[in-house]
């Protein structure tokens, strides 16, 4: 089952950006963007984009963007380069909210569920945002999740 096992708060002043790639829609397999993570482990891209500099988060990140773009990559700081073939995502001022949610990977639910939504309405439900706002951004933060695991944690973070 499903749960909540933390919550983090950070302050993001555009001291954050992430480098990746841009994908959209037409991107998209069944509704989700399966090939292209699946070519950014299989390529080494998570390598690739850190040849010049080390990211802020050790982890693979996914980021839905406010115009509803998904992109691929890592989040570094501000001032880092974007490597050829890569374009970088401004992380809007706000705060990030990190929801830290463990399940298991053998029953599906992890992948199953809608874990931003089931993320967002726990924010709602604790009382840590209000009912009527919405994020700027989403991220998928990968940092602990190991699917080798029986259980494991994701971590989906809003800007608000």
């Amino acid at each position: 089952m499903l749960k909540v096992v933390e919550l983090e708060n950070e302050i993001v002043h555009h001291s954050l950006k992430l480098i990746g790639k841009r994908y959209t829609e037409a991107d998209q397999e069944n509704g989700m963007y399966q090939n292209q993570w699946k070519t950014w482990f299989e390529a080494d891209l998570f390598e690739d984009v850190m040849k010049e500099c080390a990211p802020h988060y050790a982890s693979p990140i996914g980021l839905i963007a406010e115009d509803d773009a998904y992109w691929i990559g890592q989040i570094f700081k501000r001032d880092a380069p974007v490597p050829k073939s890569y374009e970088c995502y401004d992380l809007p001022n706000g705060v990030l909210v990190n929801v830290f949610i463990e399940g298991s990977t053998r029953n599906g639910e992890l992948f199953e569920t809608p874990l931003v939504d089931f993320a967002w309405n726990h924010l709602k439900q604790a009382n840590v945002i209000e009912a009527e706002r919405q994020p700027k951004v989403v991220l998928e933060r990968y940092e602990y999740f190991d699917p080798s695991q029986e259980t494991t944690v994701m971590i989906i973070g809003f800007v608000i």
